[in-house]
Parts: C-alpha cells; structure tokens; sequence
C-alpha cells in the first residue's frame, strides 16, 4: 500500500484539491482525488460509528486484494479516519443497464465477480445496481463490485433498521436479526437479475423460454435462504444459456467467443473446482 504514497501527502491537501464529491450521506463523504496523477476515491468518515464501519471496510479491502473487482486500498488516515481507494469508474449498472446488447453476459460476470467474494469467505451485503461498476468497451466490459461498508463473513449479522420495501435488493433475513450468508448475497443477486431482464425484452423472453433458469432465477429470491440455489448453480445455469447466444453471435461478434472462455474472464479467475463453503458460523 505505501509503494503507492505519494510524499508526505496529507488528508487535507487531498480533500482541498479534490476534483469533485462522489457521494454523501450520513456515514460520510466519498471524493474523487488525483492519487500519483491517477484518479482514486477519498472516503471520510462523520461520526464515531463510522469509524469503525470505515476501519472494518479497510481491513476487508485489504483482505479481499482486488477480488470482485474490489477497489484497492491505496492509503488510510486517522485523523480525521479515512482512506484512499482505486476509482472504479462514474458509470454504474444503474447508468447503463438500459442501453445493453450483452446483458446476459454482464449478469454472467457480476455472478462470477460475487463468487471471487465468497470464495475469499465475505458476503458483501448491499450488492444493487448502483455498486456494480462498468468500464470498458461494450464488447469487453470490465465488471467491479464497490462499497463494502455492510460487507461481513458468514455467520454474522448486521445491524439494518428501516422498512423491507424501501430496501428490496436486501434479503428478507437481515430485517430479523438472522445471520448473513452468502444465500443472502444470492437474493441481492437474483433481484438484480430481475430487474436487468425487465429492462431487457428480448432478455427476457430468452430467459421465459428457459424453464431450468427461470425456476432457478426466481428460486434465488426465495424468502427462506435454505431453498435459494448456491451461487455456482445459479451461474452454471447463466453459463449454460450463454454459450448458444454467443455462438448464435459470432458472425456479428466474432471476438465474443473468446471473451466467454478466455482467461481474463472473472470466473476463470477462480479455481473452478471451488466452491463457497456454506457453513455459517460465527468468526
């Protein structure tokens, strides 16, 4: 982390020079700053409370090392507590899911990028529209998960106040002080599934003629996390109707086969023999 420090560099000078806010709510503020002439992410803290969500958050970054497309961790201060991210980009699935050619192959990496998640033994715990992050060419999209502030391993439970409905990517378990599970992130997961094909009608009628993925897509948002399919069932089934919509491609797309399989891929940055362990107890 400290190969990257620019010299003597101080939190005031980067938060006087920053190029713009990114975000702000009552847990802080979040900027875009110039890092070594590259731009990156200066997230502070307001309150007692987020500092220690924002000193959990640095230890899982570290922890997580760029899987899930995880912002690195470039620096963090004590005083005030902050730390210094890689900026993934302002273009966020929110912005672009209506304007997708390959929206099946992006659910297809957003599912591969959540398993390098579980397979480091987190859940992540708010994955939405707005924390899925998009860089790249339409035909070679970079997939990046952000925000890891209700981040957590299995087993744990986290605090979550407020109504159901205006959180509806959250799994019904966290509203009853149950632990999180990685079927938690699979319900987060499937909804975001749900709402991409509603945006999508070929999509969705694609999926519609499926009855396997269809019955496994909305299994995922099964209320009771027992009956939800694991992870790499669900993306196995995701896969599966993949590979014929590429193929029926290629004389549109011929460089398309190749991103599917190809090592950059996010799921074959896994070990694909491995799969998320499912015991959840408490650490």
């Amino acid at each position: 982390m400290d190969r990257d420090r620019p010299a003597r560099v101080s939190f005031d000078s980067l938060w006087d020079n920053k190029l713009r806010i990114l975000g702000s709510g009552s847990y802080g503020d979040v900027a875009l700053v110039s890092w070594n002439g590259t731009p990156a992410a200066l997230k502070r803290a307001k309150s007692s409370l987020d500092y220690e969500a924002l000193e959990d958050e640095k230890k899982i970054l570290s922890a997580l090392k760029g899987k899930g497309g995880a912002p690195r961790l470039l620096r963090s201060f004590t005083d005030p507590p902050a730390i210094v991210m890689e900026f993934k980009g302002d273009k966020s699935l929110s912005d672009v899911q209506n304007n997708r050619s390959d929206a099946l192959d992006i659910i297809y990496k957003i599912g591969c990028r959540l398993q390098e998640i579980h397979e480091a033994h987190f859940v992540h715990n708010d994955l939405k529209e707005n924390n899925i992050m998009i860089e790249g060419l339409n035909s070679d999209p970079k997939i990046s998960i952000i925000d890891y502030g209700l981040a957590c391993r299995p087993g744990i439970k986290i605090d979550m106040t407020g109504e159901p409905s205006e959180y509806p990517w959250y799994a019904p378990e966290v509203f009853k002080d149950l632990p999180s599970t990685y079927a938690t992130d699979v319900f987060s997961f499937g909804v975001l599934i749900e709402n991409l094909l509603n945006s999508q009608n070929k999509l969705l009628s694609l999926v519609n003629n499926n009855p396997k993925l269809s019955k496994v897509i909305r299994a995922s948002v099964h209320p009771n996390p027992k009956k939800r399919p694991r992870l790499p069932d669900l993306l196995s089934h995701v896969e599966a109707l993949l590979k014929p919509a590429v193929e029926l491609a290629t004389s549109v797309r011929p460089s398309k086969r190749k991103l599917i399989m190809s090592p950059e891929h996010p799921c074959n940055n896994t070990r694909q023999n491995k799969r998320p362990r499912y015991n959840f107890r408490r650490k």
